[in-house]
């Protein structure tokens, strides 16, 4: 007869806690074996004890037999149903065995027996995290934000460290927090980016940054998440605003330079980057945002120091990787650029370059291990609906690559649907109505001595596609010619006049009181934004598309501009804008209707420039370009005083290979162009 029997039949109770205080010595001095034989045989003799159960499973766990050790917990579970111990251990099996659901229905017991727990709340976030249930994870951060206020912010540091479903930059600002309601706000809004729900997240972090933007940490989730979604001037705008009251704090500089940056303006971007402290430059933010702004200005020797440091720091940051690769492209070495995508496209669905990158290189093709991943991106709901959208954009790109053009424009149709921006045509046209009503040949009787004749910029407008980079490429090539490229400045002008002259009129209500000392000052802003690209040039171009909108005031302000206005075949302009990239700002552009439409107001505003302007303007068609490069703007060179160059004709190539494509794709798409050819309307359009 063995110890543990003779014991039980001297002292029952006794016997029990004897036993299992022998199993516990075996249990912790490593006798996996010894302590499992003593509580079986335990269990033999009084089965009806839950705390011998319990202590099986715990041993059967040990010795990695799950089935056995879910046996043991459940049949302690039944003997006693009301403890919580018991219930939590059963929760940890399951999750081993990957019975989730079973898990989070043992914490939800635990949570209705002892509603005070925290841990709890945390481990049902992280169960509904990892079972993709949306429902559920809201729900429980909810939960954790409403019962334990004062100790959310572990709650938050917990779900998001061990689910990692938002960026570590976050999950470290928790610890510096002193409003934890305010930390759980911002991970819930990260939730919600990651579900496709911007709004909600919008809603959330403005809620956590304040009418004024005064939370660092809300306010650079707002910028970021409002660049992601490709609202730029938005994005920088919340940066702005925040620092205006903490105009110190290095990560809003960095991001504030970024989005300068990202807007084209590199000077600003440059000035606001030389205000962080030198004890904040060795910041992962910091050298981030040098490495953007240089990488962006094309300064790669500048430019990586800080990349390298953000490789460091940053390994697996998603957004380095990508501007490693602009860099290594910028330098030529194109194997190193398309490695440094493929790293960044390996590390987040988000990284959109990378991924458009790869498809123009032609290694996304639908047979590639690459593909097949981005495809699994494109049917994942953990992919925000933002990024889903871009990601289709680049699967019509590869499909297209492939000549798989059904399965292209289905990609292309899918990404527009779920770019979710609203686009007023009304206001649109309510706006033409009161450009041509401001603008009329009254007015430029008023002003005719209001600016500034002795600068004389280019202006390069027309429908974004519709051939103004190659015209700003080609007169670049001359020597006495300075790229400038699409400045914000006209449009940044505009602003400040409302701003100082009508608040209460949006543009182009100014118009109506414009003074020479205003027209003036804004010749002279202009003008030095200009020499910030270079000091010697005889012209600098300006090729923002939609300048188009400020041709009023570029009359006004530079009597000796020259505008040159690039157009288009309509269809092959507007099928292009459909099928490729555009940030939130082109609202017009996800929908074919709404293209066509907008198309014709903007025909519309150009002949009233035509009718009304002092100024020439030079039509170019594309096609005219492609067929003869040197005869579109040779007449543009001879009004400038410029002998033509034969530099000018070297982006001529590859244009003309690039409307070899678009020209396959829009006979390729014919059949779904009905809608777009309607709009248009005119029959010179067909």
């Amino acid at each position: 007869m063995s110890t543990i029997s003779s014991t039980f039949r001297a002292s029952p109770a006794q016997g029990v806690a004897d036993a299992l205080r022998g199993v516990r010595t075996s249990y912790l001095g490593g006798k996996l074996d010894e302590a499992a034989q003593d509580c079986a045989e335990t269990l033999d003799i009084n089965p009806e004890n839950a705390d011998a159960w319990f202590m099986l499973s715990v041993l059967e766990a040990r010795r990695r037999r799950l089935p056995e050790a879910l046996k043991a917990i459940e049949k302690a579970i039944l003997l006693r149903p009301a403890h919580v111990l018991y219930r939590e251990a059963a929760a940890q099996l399951y999750i081993k065995a990957k019975r989730l659901d079973v898990a989070a229905n043992q914490l939800e017991t635990v949570d209705a027996l002892t509603p005070k727990r925290l841990c709890v709340s945390l481990r049902l976030v992280l169960l509904a995290m990892a079972a993709h249930d949306q429902h559920g994870r809201r729900h429980w951060l909810h939960q954790s934000l409403k019962r334990f206020p004062s100790s959310v912010e572990q709650a938050v540091l917990y779900a998001l460290r061990v689910a990692r479903t938002v960026p570590t930059s976050v999950a470290r600002s928790v610890r510096r927090r002193n409003s934890p309601i305010t930390a759980a706000q911002l991970a819930i809004a990260w939730q919600h980016v990651r579900s496709g729900r911007t709004s909600t997240a919008e809603r959330l972090a403005l809620k956590a940054a304040g009418r004024d933007y005064g939370d660092p940490e809300a306010a650079l989730f707002l910028a970021r998440l409002h660049a992601q979604e490709g609202s730029l001037a938005r994005a920088r705008d919340i940066a702005a605003t925040s620092l205006e009251l903490l105009p110190d704090h290095p990560g809003l500089l960095s991001e504030y330079a970024i989005a300068l940056s990202r807007v084209g303006r590199e000077a600003e971007a440059w000035a606001t980057l030389a205000r962080v402290k030198a004890w904040h430059r060795g910041a992962p933010d910091n050298a981030r945002g040098h490495a953007f702004v240089q990488v962006k200005r094309g300064d790669i020797d500048a430019a990586w120091p800080h990349l390298e440091r953000s490789l460091s720091l940053r390994p697996a940051d998603a957004e380095i990787h990508e501007l490693a690769g602009r860099a290594f492209a910028c330098l030529g070495w194109i194997g190193e650029a398309r490695d440094f995508f493929r790293r960044a496209a390996s590390l987040s669905p988000s990284a959109i370059q990378a991924w458009t990158e790869l498809a123009d290189a032609g290694l996304l093709s639908p047979d590639e291990p690459a593909y097949k991943r981005l495809a699994s991106h494109l049917n994942d709901p953990r992919v925000s609906q933002s990024t889903r959208a871009r990601l289709h954009f680049v699967a019509g790109r590869a499909c297209e690559g492939a000549r798989r053009f059904e399965d292209a424009f289905t990609h292309f149709e899918q990404a527009n649907f779920l770019t979710d921006v609203a686009y007023r045509h009304r206001g649109w046209v309510e706006y033409i109505d009161r450009l041509c009503k401001s603008f009329d040949v009254a007015y430029f009787a008023r002003v005719v001595s209001y600016g500034d004749s002795a600068q004389r910029p280019i202006f390069i407008v027309g429908m974004p596609h519709a051939g103004t980079q190659l015209v700003e490429s080609a007169l670049g090539r001359h020597p006495a010619i300075a790229i400038g490229g699409e400045r914000p400045t006209l449009s940044l002008i505009a602003d400040e006049l409302v701003r100082r002259l009508t608040p209460a009129t949006p543009w182009p209500g100014p118009a109506s009181v414009l003074d020479a000392t205003s027209c003036k000052a804004a010749a002279a802003r202009y003008g030095a934004d200009a020499r910030s690209v270079s000091a010697d040039a005889a012209h600098v171009t300006d090729s923002a598309p939609h300048n188009f909108l400020h041709l009023g005031l570029v009359a006004t302000l530079f009597p000796s501009a020259t505008i040159i206005h690039c157009t288009r075949d309509p269809v092959d302009n507007c099928l292009s804008l459909y099928t490729r990239l555009m940030n939130r700002e082109h609202a017009y552009s996800f929908d074919l209707n709404h293209l066509g439409a907008y198309f014709r107001h903007y025909e519309r505003l150009m002949g009233h420039w035509r009718d009304v302007l002092p100024i020439a303007i030079h039509d170019i068609g594309y096609e005219a370009l492609l067929a003869d490069l040197r005869a579109a703007l040779e007449p543009v060179l001879s009004q400038l005083g410029l002998a033509w160059d034969e530099a000018c004709l070297s982006p001529l190539a590859a244009a003309r290979e690039s409307a070899r494509h678009d020209a396959a794709h829009r006979k390729a798409y014919q059949r779904h162009l009905g809608p777009l050819i309607a709009a248009l309307g005119s029959p010179t359009h067909s």
